[in-house]
């Protein structure tokens, strides 16, 4: 019995459904750097709506999303920007951050 619970939560835990993603959807992907580097609190509105229309034209995955924008949050701490960014997102999505 313990060994069928013990492979089981290994494989639910350690399991990786989705991978080399960045590689997949290249195109999508530098879109959505592009977009982050250009990303202001005067053009959040537009960029948000643009943010959200590359995720499903090019069937991104949200979670990888928020982490390439916590890297450029990263990259330019004082853009408040990114902090309007990230209410857009599943908090559950964000256990780093308090």
């Amino acid at each position: 019995l313990f060994p069928r619970i013990r492979k089981l939560n290994t494989s639910m835990v350690y399991r990786q459904h989705r991978y080399n993603l960045m590689q997949e959807e290249t195109e999508g992907y530098a879109k959505l750097l592009t977009l982050l580097n250009e990303l202001s609190v005067e053009n959040l509105e537009a960029s948000l709506k643009t943010l959200r229309s590359l995720i499903g034209f090019f069937d991104l995955d949200p979670n990888r999303v928020l982490d390439l924008i916590l890297d450029a949050f990263e990259l330019d701490p004082s853009n408040a920007a990114f902090l309007q960014l990230l209410p857009h997102f599943r908090p559950r999505s964000l256990p780093h951050i308090p």
